[in-house]
């Protein structure tokens, strides 16, 4: 952690991405202001862009495995289409947990960049 003179005050900065943003402010404070809300929202929409792609993955990913699923079901004893419905329904509960896992992971990133 590094301290900073801006004007008659230090500025506790904690990285270099602070120390940027501390160089930039120094300049000119009203467009420091402009771009910092810039970029806050330019994160908020990536976000909302990582999460609606994850939806429609994991919509899509369900959709294509119920079809397979039924399609199989319809040519085989109940007992081996039982297993097969299972088998499917794992197998998307597991992508579904990673999609979400990953869109959290990158929230999380994106998040993080705001400071």
């Amino acid at each position: 952690m590094n301290y900073y003179k801006y004007g008659e005050k230090l500025v506790k900065l904690y990285n270099i991405t602070d120390y940027v943003l501390y160089k930039y402010k120094m300049g000119n404070d009203s467009n420091y202001i402009k771009w910092k809300k810039e970029e806050e929202a330019v994160v908020a929409v990536v976000v909302v862009v990582v999460v609606v792609v994850v939806v429609v993955v994991v919509v899509v990913v369900v959709v294509v495995a119920v079809a397979a699923s039924a399609a199989a079901v319809a040519s085989v004893p109940e007992a081996v289409a039982v297993e097969i419905v299972k088998v499917v329904l794992v197998s998307s509960a597991r992508t579904f947990n990673q999609l979400v896992s990953s869109a959290a992971r990158l929230t999380v990133f994106f998040k993080g960049r705001k400071r």
